[in-house]
């Protein structure tokens, strides 16, 4: 019999956040949510110390390759010396593992040194249809002193490029080198293929017309024998022991990373897996993705935490002084305070930047709460101190409807105003965003204040002479936590999506004046690279699904502490 009592005064006797927690656990939603943001949250904050390669080191030669391809492990450019120690910057990256006494043997076949080898193709144009596709005069090998009929082209690995043949006045632009296509071929008395027809265009290359003839000075790169090279590293540590090629010891090595054909460590091949594959320059896109979320998330949690920081600060005021009277006086001097404080901002931000903006700013991060010079009195006289000194509005007239006046404003077009003109680093995007999501959190806290203000606590901590602030900040701002850890949950899903946004139209952020890419600025990088049919779609989906994972995990836990906080569902399952 007494058994049912005990347990409802059990249930009664849990603390609130206790028995919120319980509720939270219950939502299968929130719980997938807590451990998508917990994992997301993990691995970005660790991401300088899990990412498997650097999510800047290009090898262009590799090129974009799809989600689990596999490479072969050697540096853009490898260079080894005998009797130094190996950087594996200059190898591979297994040299990060090797014990100082542990011996190894690396061996690598790599494709013989290339030669370059100019080629000059005389062309002409017809005088009557100059609009026509020019012909081939002549194929003709300096070196050789050999003249050819035709000229093939067939593999675009080692391809043809055009080169100036006069020298460039300093200052001038060198133009891009045209990579001539696999399959094109040139044939003496006949038109040039469709595809090679950029080679004539003075702007694409280095031609130059004389009248209706030019010359194309080509080079070529050719392999210096057929035979690969069979390369044997001999290490102890770090330390290159002994180096043999084709059979032969030698004091070095080096060779582009290209052409290296294979590689071994002890006999096991040297190979690493790109899980998510490689971009266009043979960037590795889940260290990428990683180091994005870094940024992503950081600019969530800090642009948030100021908001708000904001948002609290300016509500529970505004609540809790809702009856207060702000005279004239009082109003002027909040106003003069402000303008000395954008002052100062302005000048330690910007130097000469325009003031107007540092203002706006300033005005927008701190709302003005200098409400001093009380009093009939005045230097002007008594009735002009009497008119400074009547009231005007209430705080909470005031504060609301300069909430209200900063809700107008279209607040992504302050944003980006902010990043152009006081540049695209981090903490002017973390001031920028955090200074238009203040405003709802504001309303909200207000909201809670005006039906705490009346409670017995308030009017206890009143009566033992507590301060507006003390109270304020002691007693009404504990108890709208619960809210505000709600709208925090869904802010940040949010400022992640407006930060995205801007790195989608190029306001990338920027670390030390280098830019760092965030989602945003991934997502916006694959769509550019994606091409007809879906080619290279995972470097569009891999951000976008990292993404789109961490903010339904947001919104779900959101909404699972919205309901586990709700006063209403106190001691129900």
């Amino acid at each position: 019999m007494t058994d049912a009592p005990e347990k409802a005064n059990a249930v009664k006797s849990r603390g609130l956040w206790a028995d919120a927690l319980r509720r939270l656990f219950k939502n299968w939603m929130a719980v997938f949510g807590l451990i998508v943001v917990i994992l997301v949250s993990s691995t970005s904050i660790l991401a300088d110390w899990i990412i498997p390669f650097d999510p800047s080191y290009q090898q262009r030669w590799v090129g974009a390759k799809p989600p689990g391809h596999e490479q072969l492990s050697v540096t853009n450019e490898v260079r080894v010396t005998v009797g130094s120690e190996t950087d594996p910057r200059n190898l591979s990256t297994f040299l990060e593992g090797f014990g100082p006494d542990e011996t190894h043997e690396i061996s690598l076949v790599a494709h013989p040194p290339r030669e370059l080898e100019e080629i000059w193709i005389k062309i002409y144009k017809s005088r009557k249809y100059p609009d026509r596709a020019p012909k081939v005069r002549e194929i003709f090998f300096p070196t050789r002193r050999e003249t050819l009929d035709e000229l093939a082209i067939t593999d675009p690995l080692h391809t043809l490029r055009v080169t100036d043949p006069l020298p460039k006045a300093i200052g001038d632009e060198e133009p891009e080198p045209f990579e001539l296509p696999g399959g094109a071929t040139f044939r003496v008395k006949k038109k040039i293929d469709a595809s090679l027809l950029p080679l004539v265009d003075p702007e694409r290359t280095a031609i130059e017309w004389f009248g209706t003839s030019a010359k194309l000075i080509l080079q070529w790169e050719r392999p210096a024998r057929s035979e690969n090279d069979v390369v044997r590293i001999f290490l102890r540590g770090r330390r290159i022991e002994k180096i043999l090629m084709n059979g032969e010891p030698v004091e070095g090595f080096s060779a582009p990373g290209r052409d290296i054909e294979e590689a071994t460590l002890d006999g096991e091949p040297m190979v690493h897996t790109h899980l998510f594959g490689t971009d266009d320059v043979g960037r590795d896109v889940l260290s990428r993705v990683l180091k994005g979320g870094q940024i992503s998330l950081a600019v969530g949690l800090i642009a948030t935490l100021v908001s708000v920081t904001i948002g609290v600060a300016v509500g529970a005021t505004s609540g809790f002084l809702s009856d207060s009277q702000v005279s004239s006086a009082s109003m002027l001097a909040g106003a003069a305070a402000t303008m000395a404080a954008c002052g100062i901002a302005g000048v330690a931000i910007g130097g000469s930047t325009p003031g107007a903006i540092a203002a706006i700013v300033v005005l927008v991060l701190f709302v003005p709460t200098s409400f001093v010079c009380r009093g009939e009195r005045g230097l002007l006289g008594p009735s002009i101190g009497r008119l400074l000194a009547s009231p005007l509005t209430t705080v909470d007239g005031l504060l609301m409807r300069f909430v209200d006046i900063i809700y107008t404003l279209p607040y992504m077009f302050v944003v980006i105003l902010l990043m152009v003109v006081f540049g695209r680093n981090l903490f002017v995007l973390f001031a920028a965003l955090g200074a238009v999501q203040w405003l709802t959190m504001a309303r909200i806290v207000r909201g809670q204040t005006l039906s705490l203000k009346r409670k017995e606590f308030v009017d206890a901590a009143e009566v033992s002479g507590a301060s507006n602030f003390s109270i304020i900040f002691n007693h009404i701002v504990p108890n709208v936590l619960g809210v505000v850890a709600v709208y925090t949950t869904l802010t940040i899903p949010a400022v992640i999506l407006q930060e995205s946004f801007l790195a989608f139209i190029g306001l990338t952020v920027q670390v030390d004046g280098e830019a760092v890419e965030s989602w945003g600025a991934l997502i916006n990088y694959g769509l550019n690279q994606l091409e007809d049919g879906g080619g290279r779609s995972w470097l569009l989906l891999i951000p976008a699904a990292f993404m789109s994972v961490t903010l339904f995990g947001l919104n779900f836990l959101g909404d699972g502490l919205r309901d586990a906080l709700d006063p209403r569902m106190r001691g129900k399952s």
